[in-house]
């Protein structure tokens, strides 16, 4: 069903409030060890483009965390993706 709709909507179900924190941390910790590896941070970006479409204004909690993350990210390797995903995330919030 998700895949058709992509979203839950504005409200996310109770069982689900603390999802995207939660993915987020991994997300993070994946990044921290692996973020200058171009194929990682390639599919980690999508995977983070797909975030924002599924928790929506759910997401703006950690938003400034994963910026935090994408700027550190682009100082250290010069990635483009990591600017890609941070313009999606400004125009998103």
């Amino acid at each position: 069903m998700l895949a058709v709709i992509e979203t839950f909507g504005e409200d996310l179900p109770p069982g689900c409030v603390n999802s995207c924190e939660e993915a987020w941390t991994v997300i993070d910790t994946l990044l921290s060890k692996y973020g200058d590896q171009y194929d990682v941070v390639e599919r980690a970006t999508r995977v983070i483009r797909a975030g924002l479409r599924f928790f929506g204004r759910s997401a703006a909690p950690v938003a400034s965390s994963v910026l935090a993350r994408m700027s550190i990210g682009f100082e250290a390797t010069g990635f483009a993706s990591y600017t890609w995903i941070s313009g999606k995330i400004i125009s998103n919030f």
